[in-house]
């Protein structure tokens, strides 16, 4: 079905293709350039500053940087294949056109989006978010390169940077366009005004070092430039509304690459209605661009002028929107600052830190996300006032900043205005013609949700925390499986519910390069989870060194083959001190150990005596975890750092029993999961009954867990009743876990085979262990068995359970 679709958009996407290569976009603007409106722009903003004239001179300075880094580094290329690339990658400014898109832009921007001061548009009234404008201004008197930092949330977000500069006087920077976009010639013309080609894929080396060395010379040359800083996959916006954790991109690495000191100013850039809404969240079509257009009420004002009345239609279609610029900072401030970081950050890394926390500070809440936050916020409490709600956000938002930045956040004027209920009004207005949000609103309910996905992305427009390498606590989760990914999602949205993890940061690592981009795309889990998101704390990466360069707390929740080979992986990264949580269970298929004692062989044999280790178990399901629907955790170690780190799992619904035998903690969980197996598997096949016969079972396992707890060093105290390590876990486990379903599986086929129990066909088992029925309970009988055997233990359940399922097959 998915290759079917395909062919047929790419046989549909040929004839439009076509259509739009014969379009002339440069007559179009020439046609609205003669109307009134815009000869109203030109009259305002006259020509503007030429910017890139000298464009032949960067392309010679490219070449010229680019050669000696090749040299340095002992890699011969010719010059002429340098001077292609540096070619392919060069604006080609042409002033007339330049002169021509400012005003048209201008218009067109001016009449989609509704503005509170028309001679500045994307400004307040006061103009407060210029408020750092001077240093700017000065910089570029002084002849300084400027590297424009910006949160990346539109296609719009370049013209809208664009037609402000051109407003204030301060010529036009070059942004970074990918080489697809400049598929139709006449939009190619346009668009390579003001931009530069990245080639994204089958980029080579030398290609890569000239992009470098081509925007490191306009910083030398006293240039503008532009880079997003969220532009995680292929340039894409972030999909989520969440301010990103800026990547490491080549673009800026070069910009900061230069010997004369440059301007570092960040840029926030805010909307109220986001064009691509639900294109990105919820990964709806084009179309969704125009929701709420009202062609047809225009349309039968003028019925003989259906462009008239697609225009009239787009007027204010994106509501309000505003661009800040940020306090700046010369790349010499910078590197005096760090100098002094104990992580030794990169300059890019450093710099684009820097930026995204200023734009973070000043960027605009607005009316839909203070809307879309108290929704969200009021349907998870369950009431229907959301105008209460409403003020309580706000004071949460208000705190978070004054703890975060020392100040209050930039509430966008109509919120400053207006009472809260008029606010509401406004906000749910555009979020249903957005359609995010139903029509009308019954009495006493809450408004129909369409898009659930849309919902949370205008919410999070509101939300400004983000992963950050400088965050006091950085706790790290291993293994992007189900138990991993639930692990990620209980954590981050504990994080984002208590005050004390404000300054706590979230990494899912995992090795795995296409499932960790596929979550960070989506932010969901593309098997286990598709439908819950991944908390906007939470950072998922497969870059090893980031993700445990900072750790404080490391989750591992790998399957047991894997875990020795992660812990070892992150041993090498980490070179502070750190807790270790093992979530991980069950017996190593070779050693027949547990994890805690692989982890304890390890250490000792590193040397590493900087590292804490703990055990986390309990009767609780990946499912449960992930959507905080709640459950039991235990959680084993020494007291009283256990307790400490207990905190982490304490979302409403949560119990957290601390255990100080973190060895007794991980065989009751991996036992209890055998055992269940053994007992559904009796149980079905009538080996087993009666109230007295199911008590008697459960007394001898139990028995025969603690014998082997205590020679491993675990405490009987953790088998008592009253410890769920054991008992709720067994009981879970027997009666509804997945090891009592592979046991009742088993026991039904071999019921099928119409044989007794002393000849029951291990293969058989084997086969629907291998057709889907995969358990830890199953290999856990295994290995548990010949671990016991090495202790010389004498288990007589345990030894029951392997010779049915593994005895004839050894």
């Amino acid at each position: 079905m998915k290759t079917s679709k395909k062919t047929i958009k790419k046989l549909a996407f040929k004839p439009v293709k076509a259509v739009v290569d014969r379009i002339d976009f440069v007559k179009i603007l020439q046609k609205l350039d003669r109307t009134e409106s815009a000869g109203r722009w030109r009259e305002r903003l006259g020509q503007p500053l030429p910017a890139f004239a000298d464009q032949e001179d960067i392309i010679q300075r490219t070449i010229e940087l680019t050669e000696a880094q090749l040299s340095e580094q002992n890699e011969k290329e010719e010059r002429s294949e340098i001077e292609r690339f540096a070619r392919i990658i060069s604006c080609r400014y042409d002033f007339d056109l330049h002169d021509l898109l400012s005003r048209s832009a201008t218009w067109a921007l001016e009449h989609l989006f509704e503005n509170e001061d028309p001679d500045r548009l994307f400004l307040s009234e006061d103009r407060r978010e210029l408020a750092h404008l001077d240093r700017l201004r000065q910089a570029r008197r002084d002849g300084a390169g400027v590297v424009y930092l910006i949160n990346h949330s539109s296609h719009f977000d370049e013209f809208i940077t664009g037609i402000v500069l051109n407003q204030l006087k301060l010529s036009l920077p070059l942004f970074a366009a990918g080489i697809n976009m400049m598929a139709t010639p006449s939009v190619e013309r346009l668009l390579m005004i003001g931009s530069y080609v990245i080639i994204r894929r089958g980029a080579n080396k030398t290609y890569l070092s000239t992009l470098f060395n081509y925007c490191r010379a306009l910083s030398e040359m006293g240039k503008q430039q532009g880079i997003f800083l969220e532009a995680w996959s292929g340039g894409a916006r972030t999909r989520d509304g969440s301010l990103r954790y800026p990547r490491r991109l080549i673009t800026l690495q070069g910009a900061l690459a230069s010997e004369k000191d440059v301007l570092i100013q960040p840029i926030g850039l805010s909307y109220g209605v986001v064009p691509e809404d639900l294109s990105l969240s919820e990964r709806a079509g084009a179309l969704s661009w125009l929701n709420g257009l009202s062609y047809f009420k225009q349309w039968l004002h003028s019925p003989h002028r259906p462009v008239q009345a697609f225009s009239k239609g787009l007027k204010g279609l994106y509501g309000r929107a505003f661009i800040t610029f940020c306090r700046p900072k010369f790349l010499s401030e910078l590197e005096a600052v760090r100098a002094d970081d104990p992580s030794h950050p990169s300059r890019d890394e450093f710099a684009a830190l820097f930026a995204i926390k200023e734009i973070a500070r000043d960027k605009k809440i607005m009316a839909t996300h203070l809307t879309a936050r108290a929704l969200v916020r009021a349907r998870k409490l369950g009431t229907t006032d959301l105008e209460a709600t409403a003020r309580a956000e706000m004071d949460r938002i208000i705190e978070y900043h004054q703890r975060t930045f020392g100040q209050d956040p930039d509430f966008e004027d109509f919120i400053r205005r207006n009472s809260l209920s008029v606010v509401i009004k406004d906000g749910l207005k555009r979020l249903r013609r957005r359609k995010i949000v139903g029509k009308g609103r019954p009495l006493g309910r809450l408004p129909r949700v369409r898009a659930n996905n849309g919902l949370l992305y205008y919410a999070t427009h509101a939300d400004r925390r983000l992963y950050s390498p400088s965050a006091r606590q950085n706790i790290v989760v291993v293994g992007a499986g189900a138990w991993g990914y639930a692990l990620a999602c209980l954590v981050g949205n504990r994080t984002l519910e208590e005050k004390e993890y404000v300054n706590s940061s979230i990494t899912l690592f995992d090795s795995r390069v296409d499932l960790t981009d596929d979550i960070i795309d989506t932010r969901f889990h593309p098997v286990h989870f598709p439908e819950i998101r991944l908390p906007k704390t939470v950072f998922c990466s497969h870059d090893a060194t980031a993700a445990f360069r900072k750790a404080s707390e490391v989750l591992f929740a790998v399957p047991v083959e894997r875990f020795e080979a992660e812990f070892r992986r992150a041993l090498v990264e980490i070179q502070q001190p750190v807790q270790v949580i093992i979530a991980t269970r069950g017996f190593e298929r070779t050693s027949h150990r547990l994890p805690i004692q692989i982890a304890w062989s390890v250490i000792e044999e590193t040397g590493r005596n900087d590292i804490s280790i703990f055990v986390l178990s309990g009767p609780v399901t990946p499912e449960t975890m992930a959507d905080g629907r709640g459950g039991s955790l235990v959680l084993g170690g020494p007291p009283p750092a256990a307790y400490r780190l207990a905190d982490l799992f304490k979302l409403p619904g949560f119990e957290i029993y601390v255990c100080d035998d973190p060895v007794g903690v991980q065989v009751a969980g991996t036992m209890a999961q055998v055992y269940g197996v053994l007992g559904a598997y009796l149980l079905r096949t009538k080996a087993l009954s009666g109230r007295q016969g199911v008590a008697s079972f459960f007394r001898e396992t139990s028995e025969e867990a603690i014998k082997l707890a205590s020679v491993l060093g675990g405490k009987q105290e953790t088998f008592l009743a009253a410890n769920p390590a054991w008992g709720a876990e067994y009981v879970a486990e027997g009666l509804g876990g997945p090891g009592a379903k592979f046991g009742r599986q088993a026991g039904g086929l071999l019921g099928r085979t119409m044989r007794p129990l002393r000849h029951s066909p291990p293969e058989l088992v084997a086969d629907l262990h291998n057709n889907g029925y995969r358990h830890i309970g199953f290999h856990g009988i295994r290995s548990a068995c010949l671990a016991a055997r090495n202790l010389r233990l004498n288990l007589p359940r345990l030894e029951e359970a392997y010779e049915i399922f593994w005895g004839q097959q050894e």
